[in-house]
């Protein structure tokens, strides 16, 4: 069962940021209850600035754990088959279409 505690991060004390608000943070711990074949269970802390305030909410931030390795692995192979970095220098328009295009072609290849 994951647990979560919300803590803050105090605002930098330097640069650009002075004097703004502290930013929210959750953290969210988890570890395998049984583990296989008697090895040391897995244990995993989480920092997210997403608010999580329930059991369903720390369940939800795992799930998103679980798929980051899909979604950076389909980021980084779109980036390969479209050519990702070989945008030039072009207009501000063209650029945007091209990242739309080039987005919709990522979610196609991580489904």
């Amino acid at each position: 069962m994951p647990r979560c505690q919300s803590a803050e991060l105090p605002p930098p004390t330097a640069g650009e940021w002075r004097g703004e608000v502290p930013v929210p943070l959750a953290l969210v711990h988890v570890r395998e209850e049984v583990s296989p074949d008697g090895a040391e269970p897995l244990e995993r802390f989480l920092l997210t600035n997403v608010a999580v305030r329930s059991d369903a909410d720390a369940k939800r931030m795992l799930r998103w754990y679980g798929l980051r390795r899909r979604i950076t692995t389909g980021t980084a192979r779109s980036r390969r088959a479209a050519g990702w970095c070989s945008f030039g220098h072009r207009p501000r328009e063209r650029i945007e279409r091209a990242a739309a295009q080039r987005a919709v072609v990522a979610w196609c290849l991580a489904r």
